[in-house]
């Protein structure tokens, strides 16, 4: 994701036939600190919704994200980026007419299938020397999926819910050396934490 301006406001909306989307970045403290924010959103799951029969049942599909970017210059040799990004997406189904199954008549159903991420960094970036360059990065990232379907009726109620997802924690700094105009060194090293989440609910 690319650098707000540091020295003035800018911002802007476009509108399409199926999403939209925004930005808008600009100065904190002018030619030292800076932002940027964007997101965007789907919306073909509205438009037909007028012509759809509830009773027949209806359904979409949408998805949205979401950026936003700090930077902050302490010095010429030293930099702070801070940075989030969230973005999700989902798939349904409901129905309201009823139906006969085992015996039992189903008043409505509902039917979700959701999966996203979150991600949020801190990065530092130092300049050692005119060779010698570093970045240091500390990282915590977040995907989820999950399956949901409910049904109800005047007898009966039921109920799942599957879900899956892993977190992540990581640390990262990085060397780029430049002994020479013909050479370029690169070492460092990267530590990741992984957290796994599966999980099953019903009723």
């Amino acid at each position: 994701m690319k650098e707000g301006n540091e020295k003035e406001y800018h911002g802007g909306v476009q509108i399409g036939l199926i999403s939209s989307k925004f930005n808008v970045e600009g100065p904190i403290v002018k030619d030292k600190t800076a932002f940027i924010i964007s997101g965007r959103r789907t919306y073909i799951d509205v438009l037909p919704r007028p012509l759809m029969n509830k009773k027949d049942g209806t359904g979409g599909y949408f998805f949205y994200d979401f950026n936003a970017k700090v930077n902050h210059k302490f010095s010429d040799k030293s930099r702070l980026y801070l940075s989030l990004y969230t973005g999700r997406d989902k798939a349904y189904s409901q129905y309201d007419s009823e139906y006969n199954s085992d015996n039992s008549t189903y008043s409505n159903k509902d039917e979700a299938n959701m999966w996203g991420n979150v991600t949020t960094a801190v990065r530092w970036n130092y300049t050692i020397n005119n060779k010698l360059f570093s970045n240091t990065t500390l990282t915590y990232s977040s995907y989820s999926f999950n399956v949901k379907s409910e049904m109800n009726s005047q007898t009966n109620h039921v109920y799942y819910k599957y879900s899956s997802g892993i977190d992540d924690l990581s640390s990262k700094i990085e060397f780029d050396w430049y002994p020479n105009s013909d050479h370029e060194v690169k070492f460092g090293f990267n530590y990741i934490y992984h957290v796994f989440n599966p999980a099953f609910e019903t009723i």
